[in-house]
């Protein structure tokens, strides 16, 4: 075997089982071990593991470390060992509370990665990754040699519940590493000096050394137990994503701080729930979609959280997220996207301090989200193709959408709006409850705008519309055009009459808390849950048409419903935690009459 040169990682993970169920005694570490040999390249740090015995110990790990030749390798007190110059120097780990009881590692300096001699077989410590490695056997010997895994350039190994990837440095032309969604508590790739992608996310890795990786592009490490991660020797890198990694699980941390500085090629960075106080991209240029939503959001009582972003020097951006946990006080203070013309997609939400946006120079925003901000304006009329603006709870008192042509989902509620025009949208999906809407102009356009997959409705991928304009002003509506009204929820207003003549499609019809006094339901044939509680309506009443099964008639002044021949007063449903309701209710001088 060639002399060689790797960096080497050291894990401390002394994996201690539970306490005896028998007699709950405590169990001391009566032994330990680590690698006894290990080649670490110059200037690189790792860190080695320990494995204490027996299994069940319950005595908490407490372990000094020690060089024989500071000059070659040092190591920390976390097992980090660092290698200076070339030469052999004696890593020696020791347990404080019994100094007999120690292990030893010989630790190789040298200038060049690992190589290995081609008939040496691939160590193996997990026997799932080993079997998985057994397809590349190429002399059917049963074993994985040197040879055969530097024939392989990529490695899909997600969702097998592997615990190590021990062997894996004998991949040395390995271009492709998928190992996400496993039981991986380290990985070493220092000696995967051919990696261009690598997805290690959804594990329990607490430290990763890409910084040997110079043609990594893709590195994907969200969801670990990382407490930092340096990518400032990957100048090739494109996609960065390491979100997650924020100690939710641990009693540290996270990752607190990531410089991106030296990684010019970025276009996409993902940094999202980590517990950052700042975030710097001025130097990427080539940045299109920026995630760093939810930062600072576990650790919020001691840290400080992002308030000033510089974008000015990312014209290429076309997402950003950068929404926040909605704590009084937390948050942007401001946010400057006019050198972003490119951008599609912008998330704001949860900013409470964030108390004006301007979108004048965004002409291709397509989908807005600032819910949980304090904006008391907000002008969308030079975003001409926005398709989904979600603007709710906020102080907006004037909403223009006379320019979204394109518009189809809306949700403005909680605001202070007083009227509406939707006349030159696409609308499919109006939620605008809570505001002082007096007057909604859907002019004379029948919306037809395709239900969404995945809506729950019956005709989906037909024509839709779903409405809700509870606790407005409003004292009429013009529904007449609405052909594909699908529900219709309009409780707590000023309606006298209702009519929804023609609305064939409509199933709900939640109108309770108005002044009515008519309310035709000619056509509306799909009908199934009707809610007039709390209105005017008198006389008789006819529903045997429809097949209702929930409705709401009480506090009104009805003597006579008609309902339908299988008509069960009696009949109820299940209201979450609320437990069971009755599915029919009406006043005590009401009849139910089946017709």
């Amino acid at each position: 075997m060639n002399k060689i040169l790797t960096a080497l990682t050291l894990m401390l993970a002394a994996g201690l089982a539970g306490c005896s169920k028998d007699d709950g005694a405590n169990v001391p570490i009566t032994g330990i071990s680590i690698a006894e040999t290990k080649t670490v390249q110059i200037g690189q740090t790792v860190q080695l593991t320990v494995t204490v015995m027996p299994e069940n110990a319950t005595e908490k790990p407490d372990f000094a470390w020690s060089s024989s030749d500071s000059g070659v390798a040092t190591v920390d007190e976390s097992g980090n060992v660092t290698a200076h110059s070339t030469g052999d120097a004696v890593i020696t780990v020791r347990l404080r509370s019994n100094e007999a009881v120690q292990a030893t590692c010989t630790v190789t300096g040298s200038e060049e990665a690992a190589e290995y001699d081609p008939d040496e077989v691939v160590e193996f410590e997990d026997s799932k990754f080993q079997a998985l490695t057994l397809y590349y056997d190429k002399n059917n010997d049963g074993k994985l040699q040197a040879w055969e895994a530097a024939l392989v350039t990529e490695l899909e190994l997600s969702g097998q519940s592997i615990k190590s990837l021990r062997g894996i440095e004998y991949f040395t032309e390995l271009e492709s590493l998928n190992c996400t969604s496993n039981l991986l508590t380290s990985l070493d790739v220092t000696n995967n000096r051919k990696l261009r992608a690598l997805w290690c996310k959804s594990n329990r890795i607490v430290s990763l050394d890409v910084t040997p990786l110079r043609d990594l592009q893709i590195l994907n490490c969200e969801s670990n137990r990382l407490t930092s991660l340096d990518v400032s020797q990957n100048t090739e890198l494109v996609h960065l994503l390491c979100g997650m990694n924020n100690g939710a699980m641990t009693d540290d941390d996270g990752i607190t701080k990531i410089d991106v500085s030296n990684n010019p090629k970025l276009e996409t960075l993902s940094v999202y729930y980590l517990n950052l106080s700042e975030l710097d991209v001025t130097n990427n240029p080539s940045l299109k979609k920026l995630d760093f939503g939810m930062c600072c959001h576990t650790r919020w009582g001691d840290l400080t959280p992002i308030e000033h972003i510089d974008l000015s020097r990312n014209p290429e951006l076309e997402e950003l997220n950068c929404a926040s946990s909605n704590y009084p006080g937390f948050g942007l203070d401001e946010l400057d996207v006019s050198n972003n013309p490119k951008l599609k997609r912008l998330t704001t939400y949860g900013n409470p301090k964030l108390g004006s946006l301007d979108l004048s120079r965004n002409p291709e925003l397509k989908t807005l989200n600032c819910c949980h901000n304090s904006l008391s304006a907000l002008d969308v009329t030079k975003c001409p193709k926005i398709d989904t603006l979600y603007c709710a709870y906020n102080e907006i008192g004037t909403l223009d959408l006379t320019q979204s042509a394109e518009l189809v989902w809306i949700n403005c509620q909680n605001n202070r709006i007083d009227k509406l025009d939707v006349s030159n949208t696409k609308i499919g999906y109006l939620m605008a409850p809570d505001n002082r809407i007096a007057s909604v102009n859907m002019g004379d356009k029948t919306f037809d705008t395709p239900s969404p997959s995945g809506s729950g409705y019956e005709d989906a991928g037909l024509p839709y519309l779903y409405i809700n304009l509870n606790n407005n002003q409003l004292t009429d509506i013009d529904l007449s055009k609405q052909k594909y009204l699908y529900w219709l929820e309009i409780s707590g207003n000023r309606l006298t009459s209702l009519d929804l003549t023609g609305c064939s499609k409509v199933g709900g019809v939640l109108c309770g808390d108005n002044s009515l006094t008519s309310l035709v339901l000619d056509g509306c044939t799909r009908l199934w849950e009707l809610r007039f509680a709390n209105n005017g309506l008198s006389g008789e009443l006819d529903l045997s048409p429809f097949s209702l099964t929930r409705i709401a008639s009480e506090g009104n002044r009805l003597e006579t419903i008609y309902v339908p021949q299988d008509f069960d007063p009696d009949a109820t449903y299940f209201m979450g935690g609320v437990g069971t309701l009755p599915c029919y209710t009406k006043d005590a001088e009401t009849d139910w009459v089946k017709k």
